[in-house]
């Protein structure tokens, strides 16, 4: 009930507050390197936009900006998705809406949880717990889970960035469950995970309709740079370029309906 009552505040007007900081704030960069093109400091950027509306220092979020600025092939999929949503159903945000958006929703999600922290959800332990590996848990330690190490191996760069189960799944990534331990589990779960993720959609919505965001100025293939483990986790990469561009110029990339459908394996399902 609490998360219902914070998700009703998020009005139209809010989200036009959102929009025109982040406009602001974009317009008035001076690290400009040419062709309408801007080299943004992702900390910087995010702590002066999105913690002004938020009122939190987004960690999670910049992973979500570095995800798209190296997953070029996903991105134009999103924007498929947003120029869909626009022409069905106009430029407009609602929670409804929002909730249509099932590829954004899924890329969130997987980048969520390719950024888990390797320490968290701790639980402390009522008896002694003895593990199939034969250690023991002695009662009243503290225990936690490295959920980083699920989607991340020893000794492996390269990542598999893949939303396609989540989509499968139909799952958002907003609601916690043993699949998504993003918002906690059980009892103590996070109360405003629906209201927080509203609010992140929204977010990177506006930043997909607003700018193309990539790794690299020069012409070099994205690659993906790593993360640093702090008390969570944020990507090595310090910073993205930002170019100001009109989505609905682009040319149709994809039928996502089809691509929908062919997922989960439907005849025919409307998306928007």
């Amino acid at each position: 009930m609490l998360s219902e009552k914070y998700l009703k505040s998020l009005e139209i007007i809010d989200i036009s507050t959102l929009d025109s900081i982040l406009t602001e704030y974009v317009k008035s960069s001076e690290i400009s390197v040419g062709a309408g093109v801007e080299k943004l400091n992702v900390s910087d950027f995010l702590d002066n936009v999105f913690a002004k509306y938020a009122k939190l220092i987004p960690n999670r979020v910049v992973n979500i900006i570095v995800d798209l600025s190296v997953e070029s092939k996903l991105y134009f999929l999103l924007i498929q998705e947003q120029k869909d949503i626009i022409k069905n159903q106009g430029e407009t945000l609602s929670s409804g809406i929002l909730d249509k958006m099932v590829f954004l929703d899924a890329f969130i999600k997987e980048s969520l949880q390719q950024s888990y922290p390797a320490s968290f959800i701790f639980r402390m332990a009522k008896k002694d717990v003895y593990l199939s590996s034969g250690h023991m848990i002695e009662k009243g330690s503290v225990a936690s889970i490295n959920a980083f190490s699920k989607l991340h191996k020893k000794g492996r760069m390269e990542r598999n960035f893949d939303i396609r189960r989540h989509i499968i799944s139909k799952r958002p990534f907003n609601e916690s469950s043993l699949d998504n331990l993003v918002w906690g589990l059980g009892s103590t779960k996070c109360p405003l995970s629906k209201y927080a993720g509203t609010i992140i959609k929204v977010f990177i919505v506006l930043m997909i309709r607003k700018y193309y965001i990539f790794s690299d100025n020069e012409g070099n293939k994205p690659r993906f740079r790593g993360y640093n483990h702090f008390s969570t986790v944020v990507p090595r990469t310090k910073s993205v370029y930002l170019k100001a561009h009109d989505i609905k110029s682009y040319r149709d990339f994809i039928d996502l309906e089809s691509e929908y459908n062919s997922l989960l394996n439907l005849k025919h399902k409307k998306l928007f």
